[in-house]
């Protein structure tokens, strides 16, 4: 009776298992979702053949003597070997750290860096998806994503060490928090857009141009004068935050 009772139990254990793996709410919020998944993969798939194409067909790409390429990764291995010199940055910080931390993780490795400006730039498909999907409707997101992943510029800096990859996985970002900074009416998305924005003048200084439209929008769109003057504040003080420490190394 005792093994009977266990095997019943096992039973019961194996058909509840079963039961979650294929359970109609979770396949229900799949299955809608595959044709992102595979421009996803699609768009990773691809950078990564562009950059086995370049590198295998050019024994020279990876020497970036005399090149903007090699002032990146020579001031990524001095931020790595806390030999950087204390003078204003002479190049976008935010990229020079980027790299640095991916040489601190992996070693000296500039197609390390490719790689993960591949998935960056697959990201960046997904970002532009939610936008699409939040604006207008999710046929206008998938569209946008298929775009995005087989626009050929993003396909083509993903494989470079330079900083535009950067630039629009950080701008897309922003636009994305901002638009759920004022749907869900939320104080830490406020501050996180700030942030974000902030990274992205880092990577980009012209951007500091843009960002004052950012609070335009959020003045306009956010219900109530003192909500609104909030979250602007606070989008200015995680920029501010942000880009402190580097305005100070600057004029230190």
């Amino acid at each position: 009776m005792k093994k009977k009772n266990g095997i019943g139990k096992k039973g019961k254990a194996i058909k509840s298992s079963m039961a979650i793996a294929i359970n109609p709410s979770i396949m229900s919020r799949i299955l809608p979702e595959i044709p992102i998944y595979i421009i996803i993969l699609g768009a990773f798939l691809i950078r990564l053949c562009h950059l086995y194409c370049i590198i295998h067909n050019d024994p020279n790409y990876l020497n970036f003597a005399g090149t903007d390429m090699d002032a990146y990764d020579t001031t990524a291995m001095q931020i790595v070997n806390g030999t950087l010199p204390k003078e204003p940055y002479s190049w976008y910080p935010a990229y020079c750290y980027f790299v640095a931390a991916v040489y601190f993780i992996f070693g000296h490795n500039p197609v390390m860096v490719m790689v993960i400006q591949s998935l960056l730039g697959c990201i960046t498909c997904y970002i532009v998806y939610l936008i699409g999907k939040e604006v207008f409707n999710k046929s206008v997101g998938i569209i946008a994503a298929l775009l995005c992943s087989l626009y050929g510029t993003y396909i083509m800096y993903s494989a470079v060490l330079l900083s535009p990859r950067l630039d629009a996985f950080f701008t897309t970002l922003a636009v994305f928090i901002g638009l759920k900074a004022i749907g869900q009416k939320s104080k830490l998305y406020s501050l996180i857009l700030g942030v974000v924005l902030g990274l992205s003048i880092l990577s980009r200084p012209n951007m500091l141009v843009v960002a004052p439209f950012f609070l335009i929008y959020l003045l306009i769109m956010v219900k109530g004068i003192k909500q609104a003057m909030l979250a602007s504040l606070l989008v200015i003080a995680g920029i501010i935050m942000t880009i402190a420490p580097v305005t100070i190394h600057n004029y230190m």
